[in-house]
């Protein structure tokens, strides 16, 4: 898989380099309500605004990927309470148990006194 993701990329990079060197010739940007324009190879505008998009696409994606991992160490808190709580009743079923079994234990052995008397 690394090998497919280096190969893309250096595709990816030759065609950049590629595109680089042809478009050199220079254009002129403005924003309307401005006067000013500025003077750039169109190529830097190209790889200006392609690195512009990327640097906001990992901002928006790790923001949000941070909602997710909240989302997750809320649901892991839960489950650790949930454990807490499957454990205390498995105990208290353990208690209840033994309980039983003690009064059974007592009935028979009353139940033998019954008879043998």
């Amino acid at each position: 898989m690394r090998i497919f993701t280096y190969s893309l990329l250096l595709i990816i990079l030759i065609i950049l380099l590629s595109f680089s060197l042809t478009n050199n010739q220079m254009v002129n940007i403005g924003i309307w309500p401005l006067e000013q324009t500025i003077t750039l190879p169109a190529f830097v505008w190209f790889l200006g605004s392609l690195a512009a998009g990327l640097i906001l696409g990992v901002l928006l994606s790790s923001m949000g990927r941070q909602k997710q991992k909240a989302k997750l160490r809320v649901m892991q808190k839960q489950t650790e309470q949930q454990a807490k709580d499957a454990e205390s009743i498995k105990a208290e079923a353990q208690a209840l148990i033994a309980e039983t079994q003690t009064i059974r234990d007592a009935e028979t052995q009353t139940k033998k006194a019954l008879i043998t008397s």
